[in-house]
Formats: C-alpha cells, structure tokens, sequence
C-alpha cells in the first residue's frame, strides 16, 4: 500500500493497527481529517512505519508544536508536506533538528509559523521547497514590505548550496513597491537552481540588466516563474534583450513566464538552437504579430507553447483608445483581440515549413520513407 488518505467516516481508533497489520511497508501517507491525526497514539503508530517516505498534513486546528517535534523524529522522510491553516496554532520548536534523508518541504502557513519551521530545519539538506505565507492582519508592529521579504530570503541561504527547485507564494492582495532589486540578491547566490516561482506582492522595475544578471547566476534553470510588477497593466521596463539573455546563458531552459514589453524589435534577431518548449509574456503584444513571431521563432525554435495575459492586453487596449478618444470604438478593439493568438499561429507555420525543408533536405517525398 503506497497511500493512504482518511476521510471522515471513521472509527480512527482502528486506522493505524489496520495499516500495521495490513501495510507495515507504506511508504506514503496522506492526510487532511484532523479527527485521525489528534489520536492520543497517531505519532507513536505512524513512527513505526520506518518505511514512510512521504508525509503530508493538511489540519486547521489540531496540529500543535508536539505534533510537529514529533513528525520532525521521523528521520527516514524524504518529502514533507505541511498545510497549517489556523490563526491560533501555538508552536515552539527546537532550534536546529537533523533529518538527514528530508529533501523536499513544502508548507504553507503564518508566517511565524514558517519562519520557526524553517529555522528548526536549518541543518536539513533540502532540495526542493515550496513556500506559501498566509496574510497576517496589518497593525502598527508590522515590519514595512521590503524589510519583511528581504529577511524571508535570507532565510533560505543556509541551503544555498543544496537548493534546486524553490518556490515562494503569498496571498496577499497589499501590494508594495521595493527601493532596489537587490532586495533578490539573497535568491542569486542559489547557483544550482533548477526552478524558481517566485509570486508576491513586490513591485519592482526589473531592467533587462537585472535579468541578464540572474540569467548569468542561474545557469541550471529549467522553470522559471516571476512577475514583480506593481500591477499586471504596469508596463515593464525588460524587453526582448531578456530573452536572449535567458537564451544565451540558460541552455537548459524549458519554461519561461516573464513580464516583457516587447514593443521595439532589434533590428536583426538572435539565431539559436535552444530548447525553450513553453513562454508565457504577462503583457500585451504590441508589436507587429508576424514580426514579433519571426524574432520567438529565431530564438526558440522548438517552443510549442505560447501564450500571452488577455486581461491585460485588453485594459491596455482599451487605455489606449481611451486616450485617443475613440474608448467606446468596440470594432477597433474586437480587431485587436487575440494578438498573442495571431503570433502563435504565425510561429507554427514558421516551424511547419522548416520541417517540411528539413524534409526535402533528408529526401522525404510525401507518402514514402
């Protein structure tokens, strides 16, 4: 048995001596009833399987700070997952615990709650970890935005060197304006990183420079996900330049979501053979489409996957023709709808009659081998 996932039908005083009896090899466990989980013996009874890889709690109310200490006994995890949802959990945890086979952490939680966690499994070797705050009500002993973020990145340096898949992840709807991208600089010395999400509240203008530097300090990326805009209309300062960034210093790259204003095209486009399989731009599209698919399909001449922000591409259009004063002019901005579309299927048919060149190249004739 690979997994077990309770619900609440009870009777949860038989669960675990039936999963003794029956599954004493389980090796992943799932949980989000909390009536199973605050069993006087659930902790005991879950250490004796030594064969358990894969842990994930999902509880609003009854994991406390002994339930933790004792799921951070369990040396043999390899994954761990932690959905804590309650305002009023209490935890005190030791200040350091070694859980050498532990790799992957996710959690999602306070971020008081995170922040002792993450403390508590500073020794640990992680190499994934996905992080989710929950909001916390805004009083007069809150720390300002910027300072706040700047010490939720430092606090992932000790695995610095193990790191390679993070994510970060706040539902926050207060959105802030940072001084400085170095306020990242704490992500940037993470040189084995394969994958990063980074989606919070932090507006910042990130130049086609900054990109470049994080292209050059992430030479492993295979995803990367991060939008620091103050808006999803703002218009971002990067431009086409990061994409070659990306492509000239990232040959492992697969998946790219970028903000870009891609408005203004270098006269000539950068030829390569890189990889890139997905691009999503969180803007409009406002250069001209076949133009704009000629530069994607000299850069990534194997994306299958192109998509750009409708919402987004819709408010500028109409910003725009409010300006001009043709605002109510709905013809106009049914013509302009799908722009992202109309590069997409200008960019397959470049692909398709390379394949078919390729084709005559190696001798095909259609219908033969």
């Amino acid at each position: 048995m690979n997994i077990l996932r309770s619900y609440s039908d009870g009777p949860y005083h038989v669960v675990f001596p039936t999963l003794l009896e029956e599954a004493p090899f389980l090796e992943r466990f799932s949980s989000d009833e909390t009536q199973l989980i605050s069993q006087p013996a659930c902790w005991k009874n879950l250490a004796r399987f030594k064969h358990l890889r894969y842990l994930s709690i999902d509880s609003d109310e009854e994991l406390d700070d002994r339930g933790l200490k004792k799921i951070f006994s369990f040396t043999h995890l390899t994954e761990l997952c932690l959905f804590l949802g309650s305002p009023s959990i209490q935890i005190s945890l030791p200040n350091a615990v070694h859980l050498p086979s532990l790799r992957s952490l996710v959690i999602s939680a306070l971020p008081f709650v995170i922040d002792n966690v993450l403390h508590c499994l500073a020794h640990t070797p992680l190499s994934s970890m996905r992080i989710l705050y929950y909001p916390v009500k805004q009083g007069n002993d809150n720390p300002n935005g910027e300072q706040l973020w700047k010490s939720r990145l430092e606090q992932v340096l000790p695995w610095s060197a193990s790191l390679l898949h993070l994510e970060f992840r706040e539902r926050s709807p207060a959105m802030f304006e940072a001084q400085a991208i170095s306020i990242l600089d704490p992500l940037l010395v993470i040189g084995r990183l394969e994958s990063l999400t980074f989606l919070a509240p932090i507006g910042i203008d990130v130049t086609d420079e900054d990109f470049r530097h994080m292209a050059r300090c992430w030479p492993e990326l295979v995803n990367l996900d991060i939008d620091l805009r103050t808006s999803e209309h703002a218009r971002p300062e990067a431009t086409l330049a990061t994409l070659e960034a990306f492509a000239t210093h990232c040959p492992r790259l697969r998946t790219l979501h970028l903000p870009l204003n891609l408005a203004h095209l270098p006269p000539v486009p950068l030829v390569s053979t890189h990889p890139l399989e997905e691009l999503y731009i969180s803007y409009v599209a406002s250069s001209d489409p076949s133009l704009l698919a000629r530069y994607l399909d000299a850069l990534f001449p194997y994306l299958y996957s192109l998509r750009g922000h409708p919402q987004c591409e819709m408010s500028m259009l109409h910003q725009i023709k409010g300006e001009n004063g043709n605002g109510d002019d709905n013809g106009n901005i049914d013509q302009n709808r799908g722009r992202w579309q109309q590069v997409t299927r200008i960019l397959k048919t470049c692909q398709a009659v390379r394949q078919h060149y390729r084709q005559r190249s190696n001798g095909y004739i259609s219908g033969l081998i």
